[in-house]
């Protein structure tokens, strides 16, 4: 799956989910080192979405049958949509990374798929079962693998602010980052 658009006023979801945890070991004596953590809850429920018009090229050269198709294809996800569940840490110890993912997982409720302009109509609607979860796995891949990078982009960002302003007094926020 790939160039596909998905169009933003179907793609949003209609329960987010913010949870702030902080967890401190505090150590009484000198022998024992004190620690804490900053976890980010971020739950994403019931995301509908329309993914519509998309060109696809099928050729298969062994086994049987041997065939060339090409059409276009309507995805939807119904049902209880689509969840994505994530959860990170604010790291301090690490100098490449501020954000760490510790769990990110995606889940695909009921996902429909409609093709148009093929020759072998029938063969699709008789195996679409296996057609959509394929998709359906697919589609969590891509979902998981967008929020990794977009997880990168921030942690780049966060770096190149902590670096530029490490010692500047108008900003002691990023001291707290910089720790």
């Amino acid at each position: 799956m790939e160039d596909i658009f998905l169009s933003s006023d179907n793609f949003l979801p209609n329960v987010m989910e913010a949870k702030l945890k902080h967890s401190s070991i505090i150590g009484l004596r000198k022998s024992i080192e004190s620690d804490f953590r900053n976890y980010i809850t971020l739950n994403f429920y019931e995301i509908q979405a329309d993914i519509r018009d998309v060109p696809f090229w099928y050729h298969k050269k062994k086994g049987f049958p041997k065939m060339t198709d090409w059409g276009v294809a309507n995805f939807t996800v119904g049902g209880k949509g689509i969840t994505i569940m994530t959860k990170f840490e604010i790291c301090k110890n690490d100098p490449y990374r501020i954000i760490v993912p510790r769990k990110i997982e995606c889940f695909v409720d009921d996902l429909n798929l409609e093709v148009k302009r093929s020759k072998y109509g029938i063969l699709y609607s008789l195996g679409s079962s296996m057609i959509n979860s394929r998709i359906r796995r697919q589609l969590i891949d891509n979902i998981r693998k967008s929020i990794f990078d977009t997880v990168d982009n921030v942690n780049e960002y966060l770096l190149r602010m902590r670096e530029t302003y490490q010692d500047d007094v108008n900003f002691p926020w990023l001291k707290m980052i910089s720790l």
